[in-house]
């Protein structure tokens, strides 16, 4: 390895308590931070895939490794817990963003409903082209609104089944 820090990638840690300098030549950011000891612990994902790494520089010799390891440990603990979050939160963004835009644009009206008071949660542009009411109208309704009187029990039927759990979906031609 030409630094400390691919030794930590590679290897899960890496502990040089002085001479840091002599032992990678080669890695100049140790001669600019004026490094002396080093010690560098994998991040870690709850996959056990390395992240990225966490490391101490100083400019004198280190304590004894025993000393200092277990507490930088579990600072690398919590940024790797810290990291791994944000990238789940990230990927739950991009979801939800892709999410959005095909219900937006889908060429079929879709809409999201209270099942449990009929009430619109989510309708795209189509559903209200299809219904003709503004999105807004269509949030200050159930569905049992828009629903033809001889067409209620019905919808009411399929929507008690879906809440019991007998059926994952229906569909209905609204008049």
């Amino acid at each position: 390895a030409r630094t400390p820090c691919e030794n930590v990638i590679k290897l899960g840690e890496a502990y040089y308590q002085h001479s840091v300098q002599e032992l990678f030549p080669e890695d100049k950011d140790l001669v600019a931070f004026g490094a002396v000891g080093y010690l560098g612990i994998a991040l870690t994902d709850s996959s056990g895939k390395t992240i990225g790494h966490l490391c101490i520089l100083d400019d004198k010799p280190l304590p004894d490794e025993h000393h200092i390891a277990p507490l930088l440990k579990v600072f690398a603990s919590r940024a790797a817990a810290e990291l791994e979050r944000k990238r789940v939160d990230e990927a739950l963004r991009e979801s939800e963003k892709r999410f959005r835009t095909i219900f937006d644009q889908a060429p079929h009206g879709i809409a999201v409903i209270d099942s449990t008071t009929g009430q619109f949660r989510r309708i795209n542009r189509t559903y209200c082209d299809i219904v003709g009411y503004s999105h807004q109208d269509m949030l200050a309704r159930t569905f049992q609104d828009i629903t033809h009187p001889d067409d209620l029990q019905a919808d009411l039927d399929n929507m008690k089944r879906l809440m019991e759990g007998q059926i994952h979906t229906f569909r209905m031609e609204k008049r």
